[in-house]
């Protein structure tokens, strides 16, 4: 489950390993709760994109917490949504999206 998810994330030290864990088990999620899956998928791509942008290269500590601090504030607001309605959903994944897409523009 997606506290889980998060309580793993956190617990792991910060590095660019830990984002790759967090979209792997958020993507497996996501394919087993299929009702969640677009808020699930999200959280894997946000996680996927700094991954892509960082691995293989020295990262600084700072941008690899700033990072992991943006993203279990993410992954808290999707928890946070499983227990609204749809437009609660669709407002926590538009946030997140916009997030994600200025922090790494496509």
């Amino acid at each position: 489950m997606l506290p889980e998810i998060i309580a793993t994330f956190e617990g792991q030290p910060p590095a660019v390993a830990a984002f790759k864990s967090f979209a792997a088990a958020c993507a497996e999620l996501a394919r087993k709760e299929p009702e969640n899956a677009a808020l699930l998928l999200l959280l894997a791509v946000c996680a996927r994109q700094f991954v892509e942008e960082y691995e293989g290269q020295p990262v600084a500590l700072h941008t690899v917490t700033d990072g992991r601090d943006l993203l279990l504030g993410q992954a808290r607001e999707v928890k946070a949504a499983f227990q609204g309605d749809e437009r609660t959903r669709l407002a926590a994944a538009n946030r997140i999206a916009a997030a994600c897409l200025a922090a790494h523009p496509v």
